[in-house]
C-alpha cells in the first residue's frame, strides 16, 4: 500500500479550499462516480435549483415559492435538478451538502440554502443581487465539511495502515531491530 505524509491540518485545510486535495483522496472516497456527477450538476450554471418536479411544473408549493422569487428578482436563467426522478441522486444531494430538505439552491457550485434562506435573502431585496459575480455569496471550497471529515478519516485509516504494514515490514526483514 502507497502511502504519502500531506501535512498537518492547516496545510490539508489549506488544499481542500485551493482543490489541491480531491487527488489526494483514496477515489473510493468519492463515491463510485457520484460525488462527480452531482458536482457536475450543481456546477451546470451560476444558478441551479434542485427541487421535487420541475420550475415549470413543480410537485410543491415549496418549489414553487422558490421558483418564483428566483424569478422575481431578475434570476431567469436557472438550471435544475429534478430530484423526484432519481433516489440515488436525493440521497447523494441529502449526503453532499447535510441538508435533508429540498428546494436547494446552488450559487456557483456551492450551495447557498433551502427555502428558508432564498426566502429571507429575497425579502431583504438581495437576491437579485447574487446575480453580480463580486457579490459574496457563499465561500469557495471543494469539498464540503461534512465530506472533508469522512475523507480525512478514510485517508487517516489508510496512513495508519499503512504505517503498521511498514512496521511489520521491518520487523519481519529485520531492519527494526
Amino acid at each position: 500500500m502507497k502511502s504519502e505524509f500531506v501535512g498537518g491540518v492547516d496545510v490539508v485545510t489549506e488544499q481542500i479550499h485551493d482543490g489541491d486535495f480531491l487527488q489526494k483522496v483514496p477515489k473510493e472516497c468519492l463515491g463510485s462516480g457520484l460525488y462527480p456527477r452531482l458536482k457536475k450538476l450543481v456546477n451546470q450554471q451560476k444558478f441551479v435549483i434542485a427541487l421535487d418536479g420541475t420550475p415549470s411544473v413543480p410537485r410543491d408549493s415549496v418549489g414553487e415559492q422558490a421558483v418564483s422569487m428566483l424569478r422575481k428578482s431578475g434570476i431567469d436563467e436557472f438550471a435544475f435538478i429534478d430530484i423526484s426522478t432519481d433516489e440515488q441522486l436525493r440521497g447523494g444531494l441529502k449526503n453532499f451538502d447535510r441538508f435533508t430538505t429540498f428546494p436547494q439552491l446552488y450559487v456557483d457550485g456551492e450551495n447557498y440554502g433551502g427555502i428558508e434562506k432564498i426566502e429571507e435573502t429575497f425579502n431583504a431585496g438581495k437576491l437579485g443581487e447574487l446575480k453580480n459575480p463580486k457579490a459574496p455569496a457563499v465561500a469557495k471550497s471543494s469539498l464540503n465539511k461534512h465530506t472533508t471529515h469522512v475523507c480525512l478519516n478514510r485517508l487517516l485509516a489508510k496512513i495508519i495502515v499503512s504505517a503498521h504494514a511498514y512496521a511489520l515490514h521491518n520487523l519481519e526483514s529485520g531492519e527494526g531491530r
